[in-house]
Formats: C-alpha cells, sequence, structure tokens
C-alpha cells in the first residue's frame, strides 16, 4: 500500500520504504497535486500549466513529462512500485487511481471532519467526539508546509479551516460538559495556529472565569491585546472589551451554553480583523498585477503603432 502523508512536512511510504526527497522534486509535485484533485481526470495541457506556468517555462509539456518520467523511476526505487498502479494515464489525460490500495491523510480527515460542520459541539455524542478528535490528529501540520505553490495553497487553507472548525467543536463540547481544563486545551491549539483569531481568546477568557481563575482571564486578555497591537496594529473589538469588564465585575457564574452562544453571536456581524486586513492585502496585489498589465499594453499599443505601416493604422 502507497502511503501518501500530506499534512505537515509531507511523506511518501510504500511497504515501510520513505521516498527520498519526498515532496521538494517537480515530480513529487506532481504526485502530490494528482492525490490533492484525486477525483477527476486532468487534460494533460492544463495539468502542465497548473504545475509550471508560474514558472515561466517555455515548454510545461516537456515539464509535465519528464515530471512523470522521474516519478515512474522513483517508484521503481520504492519497492519495484509501477506507476501505473497509482495513476490513470492516457496521451489526453493523467489522474490518481483512487481505486488503487492507497491511505492519503487529507482524504481521511476530510471524510471524517466533514459530517459534523453543521453539527453545533454542544449536542455531539461521547463517542462522536472521539472520532473527532482522533481524526484532528492527523493534522500533523498545514498541508504541505514548506511548499509555496499556487496550486496547493486552496487546498491548505480549506484544510486549515477543517481543522479550525474541529477545533472549535470540541471547545464547545468540553465547554458544556464544564471540562473547562480540555475546552482551554483546544482553544489554545487553535491561537497556537491563528493567534488573532479574537474570537477564541474572547472563549478562552470566558473558560478561565468559569473556572475561577480571573487572574488567567486577565492574563488571557492582555495577550491578545498585544498580539493584536503587534500583528494588525489595532485595538480589541468592543466585545473583547465588554466581557473583559463583565468579568472583572461580574463575580457570580453563568450557565456556559447560554453564554458560549453569546459569545459566538457577538461575532458574527463583522468579519474577523485577520480575515480583512488579508482581503485587503490580495486587493492590494492584484491592483498592483492589474496596473502592470496596463503598462504593459500600453508599451506593446506603442511599438505595435510604431511598426505597423501608416496607412494600416
Amino acid at each position: 500500500m502507497l502511503k501518501l502523508k500530506l499534512f505537515g512536512p509531507g511523506q511518501a511510504e510504500y511497504l515501510y520504504q520513505t521516498l527520498g526527497g519526498f515532496p521538494n522534486q517537480q515530480c513529487h509535485y506532481l504526485l502530490c497535486y494528482l492525490a490533492i484533485n484525486r477525483n477527476q481526470a486532468h487534460a494533460r495541457e492544463r495539468l502542465a500549466m497548473s504545475l509550471w506556468e508560474e514558472h515561466q517555462t517555455n515548454n510545461p509539456r516537456k515539464q509535465l513529462r519528464n515530471a512523470l518520467w522521474r516519478l515512474r523511476q522513483a517508484l521503481l526505487t520504492l519497492g519495484g512500485v509501477s506507476i501505473e498502479n497509482y495513476l490513470i494515464i492516457s496521451d489526453e489525460s493523467i489522474a490518481f487511481n483512487v481505486g488503487s490500495s492507497y491511505w492519503l491523510d487529507i482524504e481521511n480527515f476530510e471524510k471524517a471532519v466533514e459530517p459534523y460542520l453543521d453539527i453545533p459541539g454542544e449536542v455531539l455524542s461521547a463517542e462522536q467526539i472521539l472520532q473527532l478528535e482522533q481524526a484532528l490528529e492527523l493534522y500533523t501540520g498545514d498541508l504541505l508546509e514548506g511548499v509555496y505553490e499556487d496550486w496547493c495553497l486552496y487546498e491548505r487553507e480549506w484544510l486549515r479551516k477543517l481543522y479550525f472548525a474541529g477545533l472549535v467543536k470540541l471547545l464547545d463540547y468540553f465547554g458544556s460538559q464544564n471540562n473547562y481544563e480540555r475546552a482551554i486545551i483546544f482553544g489554545k491549539k487553535i491561537l497556537d495556529y491563528d493567534p488573532v483569531q479574537e474570537r477564541i481568546h474572547r472563549r478562552v477568557m470566558w473558560l478561565y472565569w468559569q473556572m475561577g481563575d480571573r487572574n488567567a482571564a486577565r492574563i488571557q486578555y492582555q495577550r491578545c491585546v498585544q498580539i493584536l497591537r503587534d500583528e494588525l496594529d489595532v485595538p480589541p473589538m468592543p466585545e473583547t472589551e465588554q466581557l473583559y469588564q463583565r468579568l472583572l465585575s461580574n463575580g457570580h457564574h453563568q450557565n456556559y451554553q447560554r453564554n458560549a452562544s453569546i459569545l459566538r453571536k457577538s461575532s458574527q456581524p463583522s468579519l474577523d480583523q485577520y480575515l480583512v486586513k488579508h482581503i485587503w492585502q490580495q486587493l492590494q496585489q492584484l491592483k498592483s498585477t492589474v496596473d502592470e498589465a496596463n503598462q504593459e499594453i500600453h508599451r506593446l499599443e506603442a511599438l505595435f503603432q510604431q511598426i505597423l505601416p501608416y496607412d494600416e493604422r
């Protein structure tokens, strides 16, 4: 069985032998791309452009042929594996063979987490929570850490969102069970990956307060303020300030489920500041690209006018 671990730095394994250099060679990119986009066949031309267009190579199809040949040789050294066991190859297209004997961490992760997306964490059963925890253990890091090709960025972000969603389910479940210590563990895991998630800082503040640890709640608030200042140069949202003042002044513990829903609801009307900044940066990059393209168009038009005979203009 071919085992592909695409979370974290990545690893390819067959009969306990690992594929050397994976996933940092062009032929490995081909295998990863096909495994990530495993539910369809890919026209050779489009596949080549998806993988190598940004590298400004003169012949992406040639790059594809070379990568396919190198992947074939690499798999042969891995216990004599034939590439045809795992790829469906024709003159027109290439596809990952989903009917082959393989194990793919991202596939198992998605299948296990997606069914719970529309179910509130508080109503999940203990058995479902155990299954969810086991699925989240597959997430050993972002998809193909260290690979910065465009073709893996969307899937990386999607899997990251799934992971965050799963952690929030666990946070909600253990909070509703009054197991605040475990809930805090999952809240902090989210913040380890995305420290500017202000609504999660609020949840962790609330959980500390539920435990009766006002000092820890205060420290969490201060950490939130510092991170927002350092990373985004913005103050906390009004909801965060209001919660902090409420926790300082209110000495009576209240029902977690009711207040957890309030905390979620309070953050829904506006986008997270991190997301706003990310979108703004993308817009600026696109604007810069469009401006450069317009300049090139004007330059080519001027050149065209210079070389075109006057009577043909």
